[in-house]
């Protein structure tokens, strides 16, 4: 059977590298999604002096007066007429116009990022979402929950794969990218020898799920022939058959899932294991059911119940009930926690949680999320579905040998983690506004000042601001520390005694709004981490630059904080590893009334920071509670 969706006429599947545009066939503007993707700005290469001025802007906070000169004479050097930055400029902008019809970073950015990463991608590069919880009837049965989650996700899919999915668009009606889009169904990240590489297939010829339950595969289709989805009702039918079959079987002792948790370059080689002996081929077969389907659904037989237990079992659990590669595994507990695992290198967080968002909003609106006995039984009306298939694999000695290694390495490395999460009910988004202050401003300053406390210093701070706003964009930095935003960590901790709490109002305020201003940039592509980069990156052999051999370039994009923000009133959360050994990763929501952080680290700060954030949200609240002056209504 031929596929009818673009870009599959002649294959079942598509293998995708690094370049966007190379997919871009199946994007036909003849479909509503795609009609104004050739209309979408491309990415600029901003100034070279604007970058130059920026980077000096915001390594001073890192900077001794001694250093700062050194950086100060090494930009100078690079910025002069006829120096090598004009020379690479040249080279990038060169590079930019061959490139007209997609970005001049994207292909770097998707390689070095994401697909050439050869760590493990669980805590590293893979993220959660935490559903929030909804009545008491609706938790006591996971599987009615997922199918009800499922069945609404289905329906986002089918306008997704036939194009009729309504488009993102910017503020003045102008389209954003939705390259990415292709990415959150049917896919599956693949490993390669150095780098990785994502295949996709066709949904139209594929149409089933995997299901994992103690460490055992299965899948069923939920369309049925007719091209109808299965019902809520069916859904959950075959769900409740693969759980009773999978404890009846119990636990599988060679969790062949675990080998996706391995580092990319071990998992590659190990993948050859599971191709070989006398069952290769079925084996083959098993493993193409898995990364064909539409996505995973996991239901482990856990019930954590704290924010802290449902996201570290979420984030990593004990790896071995998972398909790490899949594009994403919509995780259910036995008492119904429910959450959102992504597979994040070929599509960022806005673009998963618009799915996320949507499908919540859905499950929260019918009738069952205030009472699961408006549904009727199910009995009945499933009894001629065909049952699950059981996906097996039959091992050699080796590839047992390779599982138990990595289950040993998997355990170790997550042993060292911590996650500590808060949620903080005093006020949100909407009582910050009150305040003329941004929310996301507001909350990034909340973790500049909670570090400065539980360190006593600042350090290099990655905010991940969208850039979808460009062909094939995907993100740009913004440098969170500041000078401002480092004075008024210092006024409110160490220097407290010296400032009334009007000067402390008011060096917040002129924080925030330093941040808004940098964030401004970076979201127009004008910030200056992925320029330098490019620029980096055209260097020849034989050619240097001080810039970039100076510390402060290494320091100041050392990320010790690493920070995003999504948000959703039915995510109940969300998290991500920490980038680097001796730093912190922060995921945050700024909802309506509320504000929530994860937390991870390595080192048993998580707890510290997250008692902090608490301090200065409330400390924060003091002071715009104070000297906010109230807008007067109008007559």
């Amino acid at each position: 059977m031929k596929s009818k969706i673009a870009g599959y006429e002649k294959q079942v599947f598509r293998d995708h590298g690094v370049d966007y545009a190379a997919s871009s066939d199946m994007e036909p503007d003849s479909l509503p999604l795609y009609a104004m993707q050739k209309d979408v700005d491309r990415l600029p290469v901003p100034k070279l002096k604007d970058s130059i001025e920026l980077y000096l802007s915001s390594v001073i906070p890192h900077l001794s007066a001694q250093e700062l000169e050194n950086t100060k004479r090494a930009a100078a050097d690079f910025v002069k007429p006829g120096g090598l930055g004009e020379t690479l400029q040249k080279r990038l902008e060169d590079r930019a116009a061959s490139k007209p019809n997609t970005s001049w970073l994207q292909e770097w950015w998707n390689e070095y990022a994401y697909l050439a990463y050869r760590d493990s991608v669980v805590y590293n590069v893979s993220y959660y979402l935490q559903f929030a919880d909804e009545c008491i009837a609706a938790m006591a049965d996971p599987a009615r929950r997922a199918a009800r989650f499922v069945s609404h996700g289905l329906k986002f899919r089918d306008l997704l794969v036939t194009g009729q999915l309504p488009r993102d668009m910017k503020k003045g009606n102008k389209p954003m990218s939705n390259t990415q889009w292709k990415y959150l169904f049917n896919c599956c990240r693949m490993p390669g020898d150095g780098c990785d590489f994502n295949r996709t297939y066709a949904p139209d010829l594929h149409n089933h799920i995997v299901v994992a339950r103690n460490n055992r595969f299965y899948s069923f289709d939920v369309y049925h022939a007719n091209g109808e989805p299965l019902t809520v009702d069916e859904i959950e039918f075959q769900f409740k058959r693969i759980v009773t079959m999978a404890d009846a079987k119990g636990v599988d002792p060679n969790p062949v899932g675990i080998l996706t948790a391995e580092n990319r370059d071990v998992w590659f080689h190990k993948r050859k294991l599971l191709l070989s002996g006398p069952k290769a081929v079925s084996n083959e077969k098993a493993l193409e059911t898995i990364q064909s389907s539409i996505f995973a659904v996991v239901f482990e037989s856990s019930k954590p119940v704290t924010r802290v237990e449902v996201g570290r079992a979420l984030l990593h659990g004990n790896g071995r009930n998972r398909f790490w590669d899949k594009s994403f595994m919509l995780t259910v507990f036995d008492n119904g926690k429910m959450g959102y695992i992504g597979e994040h290198s070929m599509s960022d967080g806005l673009t998963t949680t618009r799915f996320v968002n949507e499908t919540l909003d859905k499950l929260f609106a019918d009738k069952e999320s205030q009472d699961i006995r408006a549904h009727p039984s199910i009995q009945g009306a499933t009894s001629a579905l065909p049952e699950p298939s059981s996906l097996e694999f039959s091992l050699t000695a080796e590839a047992v040998s390779g599982i138990k290694e990595a289950e040993a390495t998997f355990d170790a490395i997550i042993s060292t983690k911590e996650l500590s999460v808060l949620m903080f009910h005093g006020f949100g988004k909407e009582q910050i506004k009150k305040w003329k202050c941004s929310p996301d401003a507001f909350a990034q300053l909340c973790i500049q000042l909670a570090y400065y406390r539980t360190f006593g210093h600042c350090r290099a701070t990655y905010e991940s601001t969208q850039t979808r706003s460009f062909l094939h964009g995907r993100t740009e930095v913004t440098r969170s520390v500041n000078v401002d935003s480092l004075a008024f960590c210092k006024s409110m901790s160490t220097d407290a005694l010296k400032y009334s709490s009007k000067d402390l109002h008011s060096m917040l305020l002129k924080a925030t709004q330093t941040h808004v201003s940098y964030i401004g940039k970076a979201s127009k592509g004008l910030g200056c981490d992925r320029h330098l980069l490019g620029l980096k990156l055209l260097m020849r052999e034989g050619e240097s630059a001080a810039i970039f051999e100076d510390p402060a370039y290494a320091r100041t994009g050392h990320w010790a904080l690493s920070t995003s923000g999504l948000t959703g009133e039915y995510m109940d959360g969300w998290g991500f590893g920490e980038v680097v050994p001796d730093g912190i990763g922060i995921g945050y929501s700024v909802q309506k009334n509320r504000i929530r952080y994860t937390v991870t680290s390595r080192h048993h700060w998580a707890e510290a920071m997250t008692a902090n954030l608490e301090r200065a949200l409330l400390d924060m609240k003091a002071l715009c509670e104070a000297h906010t002056v109230a807008t007067k209504a109008k007559l």
